[in-house]
């Protein structure tokens, strides 16, 4: 026999919720993304937008290695925080921001240091102007965004986010008009992500912040070993 759909409108309504409010993060998204580069192709020309797409490769490495470590402690986290097991949600969250921060740190401190050197050996004496200073702001971005996506999992899997994506809209889709500013004003090309990686800091912090406002968690739950 076969078995008729039910459809629960009491459950719909909140998924329906759900999806618009994390829509509304991923405008956020798009805004900080497309419309930089929209901004570097207007004020900067060709060879601002050469010397962002040249050490913008940067990116996919970092953005490999963000997706490997969101693969591999996404699950726990999620059917944590779905459990409502608060120390086994907290010890997971803790274990994969630590990792992240790790991990990270041992990629990016490299290239802020070497970004001249990896420019020239990757680019060539006729590297586009200013390259290396975009391979710097690429790293700390991509950094924070390393560091805030255990934090990111964690909140959505709670459910509770209307106001949390509110903010982070608002936080992350800011770097737009913060770049705006910076290029208007003269200043070099690689400011514009610049502005980018300065309101990425701010969106991770703001996730500790958070998460201590609306689950009670310490921030220093986050850094220290006993928690995991």
């Amino acid at each position: 026999s076969r078995v008729a759909p039910v459809f629960q409108l009491a459950r719909i309504a909140p998924i329906l919720g759900f999806l618009s409010w994390h829509a509304l993060g991923s405008v956020a998204g798009l805004l900080k993304g497309s419309g930089t580069v929209l901004l570097l192709a207007t004020y900067a020309g060709a060879s601002g937008c050469a010397a962002c797409a040249a050490a913008g490769k940067i990116s996919t490495l970092l953005w490999g290695l963000i997706a490997n470590y969101r693969m591999a402690y996404l699950p726990g986290i999620v059917k944590a925080w779905t459990d409502s097991a608060r120390d086994s949600s907290v010890r997971c969250t803790s274990r994969a921001f630590r990792f992240s921060a790790a991990g990270m740190t041992l990629v990016v401190v490299p290239i802020l240091i070497w970004s001249p050197q990896i420019c020239r050996i990757w680019l060539g004496e006729d590297m586009p102007p200013s390259s290396d200073m975009f391979m710097r702001m690429f790293a700390i971005q991509f950094y924070f965004e390393a560091l805030a996506t255990p934090l990111d999992t964690a909140i959505l899997a709670t459910g509770r986010i209307a106001r949390y994506e509110i903010v982070l809209t608002a936080l992350l889709g800011s770097s737009f008009f913060l770049a705006w500013t910076f290029l208007a004003s003269g200043l070099p090309a690689w400011t514009a992500t610049g502005a980018v990686a300065f309101v990425n800091l701010f969106a991770f912090l703001y996730r500790f912040v958070h998460l201590r406002r609306n689950h009670g968690i310490a921030i220093r739950a986050w850094f220290s070993p006993s928690v995991a």
